[in-house]
């Protein structure tokens, strides 16, 4: 009887091949040969996957901010009474939480801003992300009296702007986890009344 592959979860274990291969090597040595090998697969295997390398590394692209949103709905979705500014403040602790996820994520995301330099394509699947996160947070923020005559809009780009570079920080120990927390979370107290 032939094996029954889930061919999502085959997926996603080469997506994390391919993760794990850019952050221990670049995202340039991420080949077809190069993943098939670390995830200990034959690379007809990963062919039948991705026709090339350029439909792998945009899986990939899409399979990381998959995971990373995931994790934020569990965080907003455990909390006890939740509120615009509580789910804020979940955001902000989840995306600034220091773990191996975390951590291959942020080498990964800024290996990704790099190929959108050369990559039209890349460019505009990292806007649509961070479209969906500023719209996100503009909602989150309309339903907040905001001090210093701040638009939601402002207020959105300004929390996504720490939120994109503060995690870049803590991978290069410019910041801790505690105190990228703390940059945020003050931005917050500041500006909401």
């Amino acid at each position: 009887m032939p094996k029954i592959v889930d061919h999502q979860v085959r997926r996603r274990e080469l997506a994390q091949a391919v993760v794990e291969v850019a952050s221990k090597r670049s995202l340039d040595h991420a080949s077809l040969r190069a993943v098939a090998q670390q995830a200990g697969m034959s690379m007809g295997t990963v062919q039948h996957y991705f026709e090339d390398r350029k439909a792998m590394l945009d899986f990939v692209l899409e399979y990381t901010q998959q995971q990373r949103t995931e994790r934020i709905e569990r965080a907003v979705v455990a909390l006890a009474t939740p509120t615009p500014t509580s789910i804020l403040g979940a955001v902000v602790d989840e995306i600034l939480t220091v773990d191996e996820t975390n951590l291959m994520f942020e080498q990964v995301n800024m290996m990704f801003i790099n190929r959108a330099h050369r990559d039209p394509d890349t460019a505009t699947r990292l806007g649509r992300g961070r479209a969906e996160v500023v719209q996100l947070f503009t909602g989150l923020f309309h339903d907040l009296t905001l001090r210093d005559g701040l638009t939601p809009e402002i207020a959105s780009e300004i929390l996504w702007a720490l939120l994109e570079d503060l995690p870049i920080a803590i991978t290069l120990g410019q910041h801790t986890s505690q105190s990228a927390r703390a940059v945020a979370h003050s931005y917050l107290k500041h500006i909401i009344e």
